[in-house]
């Protein structure tokens, strides 16, 4: 079964994924922390992480050093407000996959949570 982890802090947010992921058919687990985050890729190695790039800066890179040692290892796709871009950068470079602002990536989530689809 493949499955995307969604790290995000707006509950608002929270729920337009969950929606959208249920509405397309991608099984979507939500966590909260970087140990709920190990736990849940210890039962099945997620295909994708989703992260809002505004959280801790530790967190992120917990996620992106945990994530180094699946097989095989999660596309990583990040957000954040089109004013960070000193934080996109830092998260291209740190290895995600994918970094977009938060509007391109509400107005592309049923594509993106598209491709990973049973």
């Amino acid at each position: 079964m493949s499955k995307v982890v969604v790290m995000v802090s707006d509950m608002i947010f929270s729920t337009k994924i969950s929606s959208c992921a249920q509405a397309v058919g991608t099984p979507a687990v939500f966590a909260r922390s970087l140990d709920e985050f190990k736990r849940i890729a210890s039962e099945t190695p997620p295909e994708a992480v989703i992260v809002d790039l505004e959280q801790d800066e530790a967190l992120v890179s917990g996620l992106l050093e945990h994530s180094s040692q699946l097989s095989p290892q999660p596309k990583f796709i990040g957000f954040c407000p089109h004013v960070r871009q000193d934080v996109m950068d830092h998260a291209k470079d740190a290895g995600f996959d994918q970094v977009m602002t938060r509007s391109t990536f509400a107005s592309k989530l049923p594509a993106i949570l598209g491709e990973f689809v049973d």
